[in-house]
């Protein structure tokens, strides 16, 4: 079975995301459960492109300006949440091993209007505060800088 580490910063992105939208949050925390509880289902978590959003769970991509950067990003969604237009990306990194990954943030996104992104995250823009916090969670995990 794999494991899911949640990073402390990335606890705090849960806790402020869900005193606003528990239903959302408790919907993303119980996929994490089942990814741990299901070994074919976390093993997808480091398949580029897994999930379709008619039948899966989740959607896994590379996040590549960072991974360009050489910093090994991945980024999760929930279909489900999605499917009911409430767009939330986890950000994570895989640990020691691939049945190991950790947590690095997790952000809401306002698709209508990008300026309401939690923590005016972008993708693209790798000096916003959240993704500088996210790189360096990542060096610390790792060992490594890029």
């Amino acid at each position: 079975m794999g494991k899911l580490h949640i990073d402390r910063a990335a606890g705090e992105d849960i806790q402020t995301l869900g005193a606003i939208h528990p239903f959302h949050i408790a919907k993303l925390l119980a996929l994490f459960r089942q990814l741990e509880t299901d070994p074919a289902k976390f093993s997808m978590l480091w398949r580029d492109g897994y999930g379709d959003i008619r039948c899966d769970a989740f959607n896994v991509k590379g996040w590549r300006t960072p991974q360009n950067e050489g910093y090994d990003l991945w980024r999760l969604k929930d279909l489900g949440l999605e499917r009911e237009e409430h767009f939330y990306r986890v950000i994570y990194c895989e640990g020691r091993s691939s049945s190991e990954a950790h947590v690095l943030g997790v952000v809401k996104l306002d698709k209508k209007d990008p300026s309401k992104n939690s923590q005016d995250f972008s993708y693209d823009d790798l000096s916003q505060p959240i993704v500088v916090r996210m790189l360096r969670s990542f060096e610390r995990i790792r060992g490594t800088g890029k």
